[in-house]
């Protein structure tokens, strides 16, 4: 409701509340900036608050906006640093002035806070702890401003790099699944080189950015880390998605890792994992014997599998049925693409087990054992 000149008030707009607006008085301008940049720092959005707000329309505020900017002291940068909303902290910071960009398609890159020298660390520690709370990892470092920079990228692998056992245990324990499954490794040599000719190749090209650093995983963490990412791929979406972008699956020493920790997964542990809410996780990971994984699959998870105990059969099928067929209805999942990806139902055993289970069933079901199996 804010604008500078009369000029930025329109009468005819399809926006009703540009027809009207407050003038701000000269000697308020200074009051305003101070105030709206406060309400930037917490913005969940920088992009729509940016783009929503008048006064940006006018050239004399920008010019204001970029002054207070560029007189924050040091003191007031860190207290930022300290408290700001995570999307602020990704997109409002930059390394130098020449950083900034007034021609770019995105209006917040026209500003931006330069970091002081000694505040580089503190920024690094409170972005890396933003990244592990991410929902879209890929999109989170795509956006940070500051990865054009090789001091900052430079900066941020030696931070990763100089993490110890407990931050390293704290952080398998914490962050959320997208940083579980992008933003660790094996070994160092797992993280792509980090020559400058690399370094020219992440400035100009988004893809795959995250994977020039990453998290060496301890070797007295990796049981726990693999425990952590098996809970992850429980709870995603899509276990196919989700193993593809595994970085540690492309190290033959974490496959054998991996596949040595499911076949010595304990029946009680099976059993809780059968009664996953993931309708997904019961069809790609649970097979019926060690012949039934694929080494030299196309996708990743077929690499691996769950052998569902002969005890835990009938528990599967109820819950398996559970989870899919009874609800094709509702989730427009259809009988036959829930057949289709289930990987049990490619075993004889599995598809004459499931049959007899059927049969056994009330008559009071919509659908023989016959309809679902052919």
């Amino acid at each position: 409701m804010f604008v500078m000149t009369e000029k930025d008030i329109k009468e005819e707009t399809e926006n009703q509340h540009e027809r009207y607006g407050i003038i701000i008085p000269t000697d308020l301008l200074q009051q305003y900036t101070e105030r709206w940049f406060n309400r930037l720092t917490f913005t969940r959005c920088i992009e729509k608050f940016m783009d929503t707000s008048r006064p940006l329309k006018n050239v004399t505020f920008c010019s204001t906006l970029s002054n207070y900017i560029r007189q924050l002291n040091t003191e007031t940068i860190s207290c930022i640093i300290q408290t700001a909303n995570s999307d602020f902290i990704n997109k409002m910071f930059v390394m130098i002035e020449a950083d900034l960009d007034d021609t770019s398609k995105d209006r917040y890159e026209y500003f931006g806070i330069v970091i002081p020298d000694n505040l580089l660390q503190q920024y690094i520690e409170r972005w890396f702890e933003c990244l592990t709370t991410t929902m879209d990892l890929e999109k989170y470092i795509n956006k940070n401003r500051l990865m054009k920079n090789i001091t900052f990228c430079t900066a941020l692998r030696i931070h990763m790099k100089q993490l110890n056992i407990e931050k390293i245990c704290s952080l398998i324990q914490t962050a959320k699944g997208d940083f579980i499954n992008k933003m660790f490794v094996i070994t160092e040599d797992d993280v792509d080189d980090k020559s400058e000719i690399i370094y020219e190749r992440i400035k100009d090209n988004t893809d795959n950015r995250y994977e020039y650093f990453g998290c060496v995983i301890p070797d007295s963490l990796l049981q726990k880390y693999i425990e952590r990412w098996l809970n992850c791929v429980e709870k995603s979406d899509s276990a196919m998605e989700y193993m593809n972008c595994t970085r540690p699956l492309n190290n033959v020493t974490f496959r054998n890792e991996l596949r040595t920790f499911l076949r010595q997964l304990n029946t009680e542990k099976i059993w809780t994992l059968i009664g996953t809410k993931g309708r997904d996780f019961l069809n790609t990971m649970f097979v019926m014997n060690e012949e039934d994984i694929n080494d030299n699959a196309k996708h990743q998870y077929e690499c691996f599998g769950i052998v569902i105990p002969f005890d835990l059969l009938n528990l599967y099928i109820e819950r398996w049925l559970d989870r899919t067929i009874y609800k094709y209805e509702t989730d427009k999942f259809s009988v036959k693409e829930a057949m289709a990806v289930n990987r049990p139902m490619r075993n004889v055993a599995f598809r004459s087990a499931l049959c007899s289970y059927i049969k056994r069933l009330s008559a009071k079901k919509s659908f023989t054992a016959e309809e679902l199996i052919s």
